[in-house]
């Protein structure tokens, strides 16, 4: 009689034991994340941990990354902020992972959003029902074990301090702060949905002037969204309107043979090198770039993102120093000019490149100076006196 008692005992223990929710160990997840400024991207640009777990990712800079002066790169809850990792080095950062968030790589000076990631946590539910083999995840060395909820997840919050900046009659900027859990989010004009964006950041453009507009935003992890924040408006500038110029002092960068370097950091460089001027302003602002030491002027429209790029003639420079201004303007606002020239050096590193530039520059005054050299030679030819013989 005892000897069934105590079997039943067992049996109802084993069953409780079963039913009991599984937790899961807390483990160590390591990863390895390239940045390319080029590419605008990580390799790999998500990892996956379970809550809990000690994160450990090591991100590193190429040596011939394309931006000059170094990455930095932050988590957007504030997990972490590696500050400036210079070319061809790296830096590891440690947390502890809580929710999931998303985390984004900097120009450093100009705080130009170069790319973003995320780190996709697992949330075990108070039922969970069983462990499932580990698996291994890209870029990963370590296995993350899957948990199989048998309840529904909960998401991310809702979005807060949403804000809009008029950047003219066809365009506003709207921004938000990070929402826990969020690994995106969907952007909604007048409630529909326009954009899904992994920044805390869109800009809307091609809008009419002189309307207003109203925006909701909602946070997105995986398959989950958070209510909708709480509205804004905004209201377009009218195309007679006089505003102040808008001017992106994140976009304000050259490119010197395809190296990158904010406007008041170019380096010194050589005659004929490939120069690009890049920056953001109004949406379809006409911009001007004045290079004050030859006065050659250059003119382009920027587009529909207020997005514009200017190639600069560099064989035309001397050596010596030379200084940029931008002004810009559009149908509502009168010229604006930066308000200091930015100053570079023209050096000469190579004779050859040099001499290559002056001929490809005068090879009119050359080919006409070879033609009479030419017809010269021919004129002494035929001026040549006869050999007189002698008996």
């Amino acid at each position: 009689m005892k000897s069934k008692f105590f079997i039943i005992l067992l049996l109802l223990l084993a069953i409780s034991a079963f039913q009991l929710p599984t937790k899961i160990k807390a483990d160590r997840v390591t990863a390895n994340i390239s940045f390319d400024s080029e590419q605008g991207s990580f390799t790999p640009d998500h990892i996956n941990a379970n809550q809990g777990d000690t994160v450990i990712i090591n991100f590193s800079i190429p040596t011939n990354d394309t931006y000059c002066c170094g990455i930095q790169i932050s988590g957007a809850n504030g997990e972490f902020d590696t500050g400036t990792i210079s070319k061809g080095t790296s830096q590891q950062v440690t947390f502890t992972a809580n929710s999931a968030f998303i985390f984004t790589a900097y120009w450093q000076g100009i705080r130009t959003v170069k790319a973003t990631g995320s780190v996709d946590v697992i949330t075990p539910t108070h039922s969970a029902a069983y462990v499932t083999p580990p698996v291994q995840q890209p870029g990963l060395n370590q296995t993350v074990p899957s948990v199989v909820p048998t309840e529904t997840s909960i998401g991310p919050s809702v979005p807060e301090g949403l804000y809009v900046q008029i950047i003219g009659p066809t365009q506003i900027d709207v921004s938000w702060l990070t929402a826990k859990g969020a690994t995106s989010y969907e952007v909604y004009r007048d409630d529909k949905l326009i954009s899904t964006v992994s920044t805390l950041f869109f800009n809307d453009s091609n809008l009419t002037a002189d309307t207003t507009y109203t925006y909701k935003v909602k946070a997105k992890y995986s398959d989950l969204t958070s209510d909708f924040s709480m509205p804004i408006t905004g209201k377009t500038l009218e195309n007679s309107k006089t505003g102040t110029m808008f001017i992106d002092l994140t976009q304000n960068y050259v490119s010197i043979d395809k190296i990158v370097y904010p406007y008041g950091q170019v380096p010194d460089i050589n005659r004929g090198s490939d120069f690009n001027i890049f920056g953001r302003t109004e949406a379809n602002a006409n911009v001007t770039i004045t290079v004050n030491s030859n006065s050659d002027v250059y003119n382009i429209v920027a587009n529909n993102d207020g997005n514009w790029n200017i190639k600069i003639d560099a064989s035309k420079f001397d050596i010596g120093d030379h200084a940029f201004q931008v002004s810009v303007a559009s149908q509502n606002t009168a010229r604006f000019s930066q308000q200091n020239p930015f100053h570079f050096k023209v050096i000469l590193e190579n004779p050859n490149s040099y001499l290559v530039s002056q001929i490809r520059n005068n090879w009119t005054l050359i080919a006409l100076i070879i033609i009479v050299a030419i017809a010269f030679l021919i004129f002494l030819k035929k001026r040549k006196p006869e050999t007189v013989k002698t008996s």
